[in-house]
């Protein structure tokens, strides 16, 4: 057998072999398919076979050497050819055909060879008859021509060469052109694929999203033509399309929003398939999941970016974005920071960061100001970077407006100033100059001018819903609007043609009912009833179907109804509809009364709902079960979600006002939609009553028209004795504020003391003047509002951790948690401290949903009662989630008969029972 192997190699091998023996052997050989890379990195396994591979024609050549190769120009032609996947509009490419190719002359073969064009698609049939120097020498006995390959031509080379060098000089409009010339020819799969991907990466650079969403399909319908497309080629298509949705859905309406974060989650694990080593996929992926607000898995993937990229400003950016959506705006700052420094000239990372200190300046507090014009500079900044973009100007438009609302000073071109709303306005006005079509500006800029010009507002809110028919927030906005200025008929008429053209959408029949239950129109609701009726009833098992019904059921007040359905949709575990179902049923728990039923529905999916209503039913859950940190965060999830309206502005300002922040509560419940006048006199009072001394004028006015106050006993059970209690206090500071004048011709008389009392009086005196004493004896007698009164007013003057740890108590029975952790920081900071104040510590951690760090300081807290050590070490533990339930539950065991100061501990008991319930449950 090695014999006859050796004679057939040595007879292949010697040219002038006659044509007949040759052909023969040629005949008898089995042909090995092989791909053209696989041929040039390792030609070894292929010597002396019979192969066949695939290539492009580049043309006609003169290699010979007698020396090294026996190929004679007598009795071979010589070629050369490129891969057949060659990106050959790279230049270092194109130089690097293979030269190797011999077609011998007196072969069918060289009839094929004479009539091929450059760039022409081929199949080749040969053996490699040597090697040099790691290079195939190629005896080709058959060329088939490929017919349906597509091909370069020198054109569409010289059309995308330009492209790709003006889009590195920046200049994206000259580089789509060509772009566009090269992608009109009849191009090599692979080719038109990477010029579609090419272009639309350009075109994404330059914010057309959408042109580059349309392109990456188009390249993604003409890959399935080749299925042997290279794998990581074509993760880099999907993991591009998953970006350019991502960074489509900023800015868009809230249902084409859902819509692309849910496909480009899909192109990414698509990306991630094809590619596991491919960190912009994990990336995307991972803000994709944020927006989704599945952040646990969204923090998960943007760690594997990390790991794979840790020094990559963009995979920073990202992470930064992440953190932003989660409210970890701390930490959101401190990761966008990193990636400045590592490109401090990216327009993008400042856009974020600025995003990242706007969202934390909306919540308010000390640093509120500060950190709206350190937003600003970035916007300004990354405006700076790329002159004219619209939605550098629309953001630092709101930072404008918010800055406005708050009193806060700004540094622009002028200076620094107070902020106003025409300063944004100019912003708003500016990202529609540079982009006409940015909806979310025109909707600002109506916002901005409903108050002092409500026809052009009305003008802006007209052009949001030409830009975007289809959004339902953005003709809620238009019909609102339009009610607001006295036109409710067209307003129905808007909702009614939006529901011509969106049957399914359940919001709209929800406005639809208030407006005809206004003008009385019964006959329009039961007809649209009866409508969703038989729709639920042709498919009881179809979730949209149920959850139409059910909004439609909350909207008319049948809660019990809408509950039933809600829970059959729910039941139902509909991927697509699963979130709505549990926002629906949330809302029908809530009106039934059953708010810890809203909370257990509602706060696990609280990061992924939009649902504005649905939040804000949690949130006034929240407050009922005296959860003020829970119900401020919900607050602030409102606020920067976009979502927020005057129907959620009376809750916004109430979780402020519950907090404690007094001033940004007044802010909000003014621009808030409240059930009646009352309700409004009630809530905007009591924020002003809080506010001190120097607001009572305003105060007592709108207190005194809210007595009698009435609306959801579970929202409205304590506002009479509130307000009773209010202006009670301001009838005393306006008793104490009159000092009769003593008449200045009239001797005053000596009282002479009385002997029992002449060496009491100085003490006595002393005591009543000292609001540290009055504190701790107000605070002992468990008074929270006279703790608060005596030692709020001195609070920069406490030095004593006894003072400062009853003010800090009082100010958690009082729920206001801002206050609360203010106390905290001051009593870290005292020289001298002890570990007494470590249950303080750990309990405000606690309310501020630091669980983890509230457990380990708590466990280290001095506390002599075994009973409240248990309870609150317990919740602690309870509140990290199922994963700590077994230890929550043998504490909260102890701790479930907990008593104690009533302050403090009046809800203890039925916390830590409804705890337990919920640990049993899970089981």
């Amino acid at each position: 057998m090695r014999s006859i192997k050796l004679l057939l190699a040595i007879a292949l091998t010697v040219p002038v072999a006659h044509a007949e023996v040759r052909d023969a052997i040629w005949a008898e050989a089995q042909v090995f398919p092989v791909a053209y890379d696989t041929l040039i990195n390792g030609p070894e396994q292929f010597l002396y076979t019979k192969i066949q591979f695939r290539c492009t024609f580049a043309t006609t050549s003169a290699l010979y050497d007698p020396l090294t190769i026996y190929f004679r120009p007598e009795l071979y032609r010589n070629f050369t050819v490129w891969d057949s996947r060659a990106k050959l509009w790279d230049s270092d490419v194109r130089g690097k055909p293979l030269l190797s190719l011999y077609c011998p002359v007196d072969r069918k073969c060289i009839g094929a060879l004479n009539e091929l064009k450059k760039y022409q698609v081929v199949d080749i049939t040969g053996r490699v008859s040597q090697i040099l120097n790691g290079v195939p020498f190629i005896q080709v006995m058959d060329i088939e021509t490929v017919d349906d390959a597509g091909s370069f031509s020198d054109n569409s080379i010289y059309h995308i060469e330009q492209g790709q060098a003006l889009t590195d000089e920046g200049l994206p409009d000259l580089a789509d052109a060509h772009f566009a010339a090269a992608q009109a020819e009849n191009l090599p799969v692979f080719a038109a694929v990477d010029v579609r991907t090419l272009r639309a990466r350009e075109l994404a650079s330059a914010g057309h999203n959408h042109e580059a969403i349309a392109l990456l399909r188009e390249a993604l319908i003409i890959a399935a033509r080749d299925p042997s497309l290279a794998a990581p080629d074509l993760a880099e298509v999907y993991a591009l399309y998953a970006k350019v949705e991502n960074d489509a859905s900023n800015g868009s309406a809230v249902s084409q929003r859902q819509e692309l974060l849910n496909s480009s989650v899909e192109h990414a694990r698509k990306a991630l398939a094809l590619d596991p080593s491919l960190a912009d996929a994990y990336a995307v992926l991972g803000i994709s999941l944020a927006g989704l607000g599945q952040f646990d898995e969204a923090r998960r993937e943007c760690d594997n970016a990390l790991r794979l990229r840790p020094n990559d400003a963009e995979v920073r950016w990202y992470l930064g974005r992440i953190l932003d959506q989660q409210g970890n705006f701390d930490e959101s700052i401190d990761a966008l920071k990193k990636a400045i420094d590592l490109t401090p000239k990216d327009a993008r990372i400042h856009k974020a960061v600025a995003s990242a200190y706007y969202h934390r300046g909306l919540q308010g507090g000390p640093t509120s100001a500060e950190d709206l014009k350190t937003a600003l500079r970035e916007d300004d900044i990354a405006l700076r970077l790329t002159p004219g973009d619209p939605e550098s100007l629309y953001s630092s438009g709101l930072v404008l407006m918010a800055a406005a609302d708050a009193g806060a000073e700004v540094v622009t071109a002028a200076g620094r100033q107070p902020a106003t709303v025409d300063m944004a306005i100019e912003r708003f006005r500016a990202a529609l100059a540079a982009d006409e079509t940015f909806a979310p500006a025109h909707g600002a800029l109506g916002d901005a001018l409903k108050e002092t010009k409500p026809d052009e507002a009305l003008a802006q809110y007209q052009r949001l819903v030409e830009l975007q028919p289809e959004d339902f927030t953005s003709v809620a906005l238009l019909a609102t609007f339009m009610e607001v200025q006295g036109h409710a008929a067209n307003a129905l008429s808007l909702y009614n043609e939006y529901l011509a053209r969106q049957p399914m959408n359940p919001q709209v029949r929800v406005a639809l009912v208030r407006l005809y239950t206004a003008e009385g129109n019964q006959l329009a609701i039961q007809g649209m009833q009866k409508q969703l009726m038989d729709q639920a009833s042709k498919d009881d098992k179809n979730p949209l179907a149920l959850i139409d019904l059910a909004e439609f059921d909350l909207a008319i007040g049948d809660a019990k109804s809408a509950l039933d359905l809600a829970t059959r949709a729910s039941e139902i575990r509909s991927h697509t509809y699963h979130l709505q179902s549990l926002a629906t049923l949330g809302k029908a728990q809530w009106q039934l009364g059953d708010v810890k039923g809203t909370v257990a529905t509602l706060a696990p999916v609280a990061d992924q709902i939009v649902d504005e209503a649905a939040l804000t039913d949690l949130g006034w859950a929240y407050t009922v079960m005296n959860q003020s940190g829970n119900a401020r965060s919900v607050a602030d999830k409102l606020r920067t979600s976009g979502v927020a309206t005057g129907a959620s502005a009376e809750f916004i300002g109430w979780a402020y006002y519950q907090s404690g922040d007094f001033t940004l509560a007044e802010r909000q419940l003014k621009k808030a939609t409240f059930a009646s006048p009352q309700a409004k006199d009630y809530r905007l009072g009591m924020a002003l009553f809080r506010q001190g001394p120097a607001r009572y004028k305003e105060a007592r006015p709108l207190l005194e028209k809210a007595v009698g106050v009435s609306g959801n006993p579970l929202l409205y059970a304590n506002a009479s004795n509130e307000i009773k209690g209010a202006l009670a206090t301001m009838g005393t500071a306006d008793d104490q504020s009159v000092v009769p004048a003593t008449p200045t011709d009239t001797p005053t008389a000596a009282v002479p003391a009385t002997p029992t009392d002449t060496t009491a009086t100085p003490d006595a005196t002393a005591a009543a003047a000292d609001p540290v004493a009055i504190g701790l004896a107000k605070w002992a007698a468990d008074d929270v509002k006279g703790t608060i009164d005596a030692l709020a007013p001195v609070t920069d003057k406490l030095d004593s951790e006894p003072a400062l740890l009853a003010l800090g108590w009082a100010y958690v029975a009082d729920n206001r948690l801002n206050d609360a952790a203010a106390i905290a920081t001051k009593l870290k900071d005292l020289p001298a401290h002890s570990d007494a104040q470590d249950e303080f510590q750990g309990w405000v951690l606690y309310l501020n949903g630091d669980y983890r760090g509230a457990e380990d300081l708590l466990k280290r807290a001095p506390i002599d009662d075994r009973l409240v050590k248990a309870y609150r070490i317990g919740m602690a533990l309870y509140m990290q989630g199922p994963p700590r339930y077994s230890q929550a539950r043998a504490m909260l065991n102890i701790g479930q008969g907990v008593t104690g100061r009533k302050s403090l501990l009046g809800n203890a008991k039925a916390d830590a029972e409804q705890a337990l319930q919920t640990i049993n449950g899970a089981k």
